[in-house]
């Protein structure tokens, strides 16, 4: 699953961002933002996010407890023969299934607060360095080479674009999926 987490400093700057599961260190990154993707085998966890000063001192850490129920990391989502964005999930007007329900051009609307998104992109120019997701006009992940395959757990989404980004600094956004809410 991709994370992401930020932190802002009590006395100095954030030096470090570390990352623990069920009390094990998995990860860590340098600055104040956290956004990669991390491992979980199915179940229950507990993630625990803890920001480093300068002084060495911690700020209060912030804690999740996600519940895996499987994965798509084997899920493939080719690329477009043009240049472009193909998103595989959600799919719309896919009708009513375990992860979306809709009619041809309607909204997408989940079972569960969470969706799963599974896209890849072909750059204009040069390669595809990364692909992004957009939710309401915020740049919410950033997932490096030509594909991205992760679940965003939220109550409400509204409208969503995949961006592919290309070497060269171009991008080509997917058409919008504009999500409604739980069926």
């Amino acid at each position: 699953m991709q994370l992401i987490a930020s932190a802002t400093p009590g006395n100095g700057r954030v030096i470090q961002m570390q990352v623990f599961a069920d009390g094990q260190k998995i990860a860590q990154m340098h600055g104040n933002r956290f956004d990669a993707p991390i491992s979980l085998s199915p179940g229950t966890h507990t993630v625990t996010v803890v920001a480093r000063e300068t002084e060495g001192s911690s700020l209060p850490p912030a804690s999740v407890s996600p519940e895996i129920a499987g994965s798509t990391s084997g899920e493939a989502c080719p690329p477009p023969s043009s240049p472009g964005v193909n998103v595989c999930a959600p799919a719309i007007g896919s009708g009513c299934g375990t992860n979306v329900c809709a009619n041809p051009g309607a909204p997408v609307c989940a079972v569960q607060p969470w969706l799963t998104f599974v896209a890849s992109g072909t750059a204009q120019t040069g390669t595809v360095r990364e692909m992004q997701l957009w939710i309401n006009g915020v740049d919410v992940a950033n997932f490096s080479g030509g594909s991205l395959n992760t679940n965003v757990v939220s109550d409400f989404f509204g409208a969503i674009k995949i961006v592919e980004v290309d070497s060269k600094g171009r991008s080509i956004a997917s058409p919008t999926i504009t999500f409604d809410g739980p069926c």
